[in-house]
């Protein structure tokens, strides 16, 4: 009989043993997932603070900034968007082919629009006909590129 009892207590402790490293292998699981989405919104933070200065410096009227200088900014945050996208690459996927996700191909798009044949020194009226197109650019990829992240990072931990 006492063998009995000791099979029975064995076995459910065997049993909750099974349940409890279950259990912790996922939270651990869930934990590198949170890991991996800090790393993931750190890298955005970094990219729209960048975004948020291209459309500051196309806003910038006539008489506010030299030119060399307006280049000189255009050409550094056009080579921290260069650099930002290569490290997205870490985190997203590159697609088939040319085709890149939208967080990257958001960030090319502005890139581009940055280019020094498109993107020059602000000119006495020209917000109208040249720098509003170009900022409402900027904005419409920076949404796009916010759109990506969002989808790509779990919010599973805010709800459990």
């Amino acid at each position: 009989m006492l063998d009995a009892l000791n099979f029975v207590a064995t076995s459910a402790l065997a049993i909750a043993a099974v349940i409890v490293a279950f259990r912790a292998n996922e939270i651990a699981g869930r934990s590198v997932r949170v890991e991996a989405d800090k790393l993931v919104l750190e890298w955005a933070q970094r990219c729209l603070h960048c975004l948020s200065n291209a459309s500051s410096l196309r806003l910038i009227g006539d008489g506010q900034i030299e030119d060399d200088e307006f280049r000189e900014q255009r050409r550094s945050l056009r080579a921290q968007l260069f650099a930002l996208k290569e490290e997205g690459a870490l985190f997203f996927h590159k697609g088939q082919g040319e085709v890149l996700e939208p967080a990257l191909a958001a960030l090319d798009a502005i890139t581009k629009c940055m280019d020094g044949r498109r993107f020059e020194p602000p000119k006495p009226d020209d917000y109208e006909a040249v720098r509003k197109a170009q900022n409402l650019e900027i904005r419409n990829q920076t949404r796009a590129f916010i759109q990506s992240v969002q989808a790509r990072v779990g919010n599973e931990w805010l709800t459990d």
